[in-house]
């Protein structure tokens, strides 16, 4: 009952809050809720769970892609400490399943996605749009520093400016020991780091190779099922288990290490760039939980229902890991907020 009073308050919040097709102000209001609704959309039937979302650190805010009620993609970026909110920055017709989002500065990002690479003027709302070229196929897109990206192209791993005037050589994957996929471009520029594979398919271990050269500077076994870019420097990585799932903080640069078992293989999962708070999400019935884990001492902080919707997967935190962005819709109806984390005594 409680489920069913929830799920119809939410169907009925008043209009202030849903666009009817257009995306609302957004309510930056500073209350003492754990989560705090900052705006509503309308949007494709069913699809709130594919709304992506993205922590843009030299911004101090958000960014957003949502699927429109078109079937397309919006875009928009809110910085709730900042007080700044720019709606609809652009329209799409790309699919967010081949989406990637870099920060090149403050106020400034790039969006990739299967048709075109925006540059993106967060604070002013603007973007400017550059299709791919003609028979272009992205492959494990990965940005190298702010202006170009990496893309693997057969046995290549290519570079291309944003405006993609020109194409160089990376390096040769057949000379990278079991090459599977880039992970991320160190901050300084000097290594890129890949993950390995077995040949049974399974991640094994993790490579990296310095810029300008075509071989192996060091590889690790390390055994893991997923991986997550969490900074510059330091991924997230889930290696599942027979009780549940192995979440392991590394940064690569200075080789700090935090880890923390749980029970719950979280359906969405993300930890701020020093590693110190871990946030999952899981479906439960008709809602959803998000849980708040303490990766320094791998304690669980607490956890907080979301008993009205779907919860997209997709999760964003604030680099002071006081503040969680999440999504959460039923039918055409979704919304962005916060989850204030100091709450759970982080």
């Amino acid at each position: 009952m409680k489920r069913l009073i929830c799920l119809l308050l939410f169907l009925l919040t008043p209009l202030s809050l849903f666009a009817c097709g257009e995306e609302e102000q957004p309510l930056l209001k500073k209350n003492t809720e754990i989560f705090s609704p900052l705006f509503g959309f309308t949007i494709s039937q069913g699809k709130a769970g594919e709304t992506r979302l993205f922590y843009m650190p030299e911004s101090d805010g958000f960014l957003y892609l949502l699927p429109n009620e078109n079937g397309g993609v919006s875009c928009g970026f809110v910085s709730p400490g900042r007080s700044i909110s720019s709606e609809a920055i652009f329209q799409s017709e790309a699919t967010l399943a081949t989406v990637t989002v870099w920060e090149n500065g403050r106020d400034r990002a790039c969006v990739l996605t299967d048709q075109e690479l925006y540059t993106v003027l967060l604070a002013e709302n603007g973007a400017h749009r550059t299709p791919l070229p003609e028979d272009f196929a992205l492959s494990h897109p990965t940005d190298l520093d702010g202006v170009s990206f990496i893309n693997q192209k057969d046995s290549l791993l290519l570079i291309h400016p944003v405006d993609f005037a020109e194409t160089y050589v990376l390096a040769q994957t057949e000379s990278l020991t079991d090459f599977a996929e880039p992970i991320l471009a160190a901050s300084d520029g000097k290594k890129i780091w890949y993950a390995r594979r077995s040949g049974s398919g399974a991640y094994k271990g993790l490579g990296c190779f310095n810029y300008g050269e075509s071989t192996p500077a060091s590889t690790e076994d390390f055994a893991f099922d997923a991986f997550k870019p969490v900074s510059d420097n330091a991924v997230l990585f889930t290696r599942k288990t027979e009780n549940g799932a192995l979440y392991i903080y590394r940064n690569l640069e200075t080789g700090e290490i935090r880890s923390m078992v749980s029970s719950v293989i979280f359906e969405g999962v993300i930890c701020d760039p020093a590693g110190k708070v871990l946030c999952g999400s899981v479906t439960e019935g008709d809602g959803a939980k998000v849980h708040v884990m303490d990766l320094a001492t791998g304690n669980k902080k607490g956890e907080h229902p979301l008993e009205y919707g779907t919860l997209s997967p997709s999760l964003a935190i604030s680099s002071d890991a006081k503040t969680l962005l999440i999504a959460i819709g039923t039918g055409d109806r979704a919304i962005i907020g916060t989850v204030d984390l100091t709450h759970f005594g982080l």
